[in-house]
């Protein structure tokens, strides 16, 4: 058999010449020892600068009363008639139970009968101690029978005066026989029912006035300080969809809630409409201290590095990391505690391409 053919010395020559020729034309073939440049990263930056700026801050709370007035009577009595009911807009001085007045009635009567008799008593008392008195100056009546005419007017003027408090409590018990509402408001509370006999002291309802409403509400200890009384306030209740109402801090709370760590807050509604009701709920929209020189960075300048919100500066050429401290918020700014000063050019498109000290290039310095 015939070996296969062996290439000759020429064949091997051109082939080792035009592999080198190729090696050295390829564009992978680069010295190794020739560091790569850095791909520069462009970016787009804001200065930072001090600027006014009042936070806002949510709060969700309950809509109730200013007041909510118990009514209640002084003595005892069957409930002869109720003329309210739960949720019942009522007006001051509206009729709302009637409570049999017939014993009340007849003291009454008793009493304005001892008035009268007691009174003509009195008057009686004084005729006799002007008349020994008149006889004492002639000496025609003793010191003794004078002074006994004195104890006789005292006696018949404490007999009067108490069965005037009598008449008058008598009076006052008729009265209050028909108990009216003490306040313009809607009724909370029905705690009797017709025939039923009440005590002295105990509840027969209660209404909630309806012209003064606020809100109970609670913010977190981050937010607290932020809030002054007297600030303004934006009120909305899913039960009235569609209106905004105005309102104040009344107070703010010195003590968290030991169960949540909240504070405790009230804003008093400057109007309302009738539509709000005690118990509704509510969004509210405060107010806070304004900080006449705040670092205010955009959200969208905070990117999730190794589970961190970051946001870079341009220093020398070179993005620089940072983790800034902020301030809560819901806003579209937010305003940097610590980490970042005025005169900071942040980063503020571009920042995906980033890691720390990457070099970059700044784009245009857009406008705060």
């Amino acid at each position: 058999m015939h070996g296969r053919a062996r290439p000759s010395p020429i064949t091997l020559l051109l082939v080792s010449a035009l592999s080198t020729i190729l090696v050295g034309c390829s564009p992978e073939a680069t010295d190794p020892s020739t560091p790569l440049e850095p791909r520069i990263a462009q970016v787009r930056v804001l200065t930072l600068e001090p600027r006014p700026w009042r936070q806002p801050i949510d709060a969700y709370g309950e809509i109730e009363a200013v007041e909510d007035v118990a009514f209640t009577v002084d003595f005892s009595a069957q409930v002869e008639a109720i003329h309210f009911d739960e949720g019942q807009r009522v007006e001051a001085g509206a009729l709302l139970v009637e409570l049999d007045a017939r014993k009340r009635g007849l003291r009454l009567r008793q009493a304005t009968t001892a008035v009268a008799r007691t009174r003509a008593g009195l008057e009686e008392a004084h005729q006799e101690l002007d008349r020994r008195r008149g006889l004492a100056g002639s000496g025609a009546v003793s010191r003794e029978a004078l002074e006994r005419a004195e104890i006789a007017l005292r006696r018949a003027s404490a007999a009067y005066e108490e069965m005037l408090a009598a008449e008058r409590l008598a009076a006052r018990e008729v009265a209050e026989s028909r108990v009216l509402s003490p306040v313009d408001g809607i009724i909370d509370r029905r705690a009797v029912e017709p025939g039923e006999m009440v005590m002295p002291g105990q509840l027969l309802g209660s209404v909630q006035t309806a012209d003064r409403l606020r809100v109970r509400a609670h913010v977190g200890e981050r937010a607290v300080n932020a809030l002054r009384v007297g600030a303004e306030a934006e009120i909305r209740s899913a039960g009235v969809p569609g209106r905004r109402y105005r309102g104040r801090i009344e107070s703010v709370g010195i003590k968290a809630d030991p169960d949540t760590g909240n504070f405790p807050i009230k804003i008093l509604l400057d109007d309302t409409d009738g539509l709000l009701r005690p118990g509704m709920t509510a969004r509210v929209r405060l107010q806070a201290v304004l900080d006449p020189e705040a670092l205010l960075i955009p959200d969208t300048a905070l990117v999730d590095r190794h589970r961190r919100r970051v946001v870079y500066v341009v220093r020398d050429g070179r993005a620089v990391e940072i983790e800034p401290m902020l301030r809560a918020s819901t806003a579209e700014w937010i305003p940097a505690l610590e980490g970042l000063a005025a005169g900071d050019r942040l980063v503020v498109e571009g920042m995906a391409q980033l890691i720390d000290a990457s070099p970059v290039e700044i784009v245009t310095e857009p406008t705060p």
